[in-house]
């Protein structure tokens, strides 16, 4: 799983194609919200979310700008991978 932080400007774009903006819709999964995540949105006015293995700053950017009348100043991304765990005697990795 990986998360984005968008930073965000106020401001409205122009809208993508149809398939493009199906795909988009299901770029972002979920808020990720935790104590440091709750602070940046604070102070720094920066919102992480939980986002598809698949996409890049620039899916994830179009989708922010899509679903949320903003205009997004910056996008980091953190993959994380899954944790080790054993399945019987063969080692194996969870998605996470």
């Amino acid at each position: 799983m990986s998360a984005a932080t968008a930073t965000k400007t106020a401001a409205v774009t122009s809208k993508p194609s149809a398939h493009r903006q199906e795909f988009l819709m299901n770029v972002l999964l979920a808020p990720h919200v935790t104590e440091k995540t709750s602070l940046a949105m604070q102070n720094s006015n920066q919102y992480t979310f939980r986002v598809r293995r698949d996409a890049n700053k620039v899916d994830i950017r179009a989708a922010v700008e899509l679903m949320f009348p903003v205009k997004v100043a910056s996008v980091q991304i953190v993959n994380e991978p899954g944790k080790t765990r054993r399945f019987g005697k063969t080692p194996g990795r969870t998605q996470d």
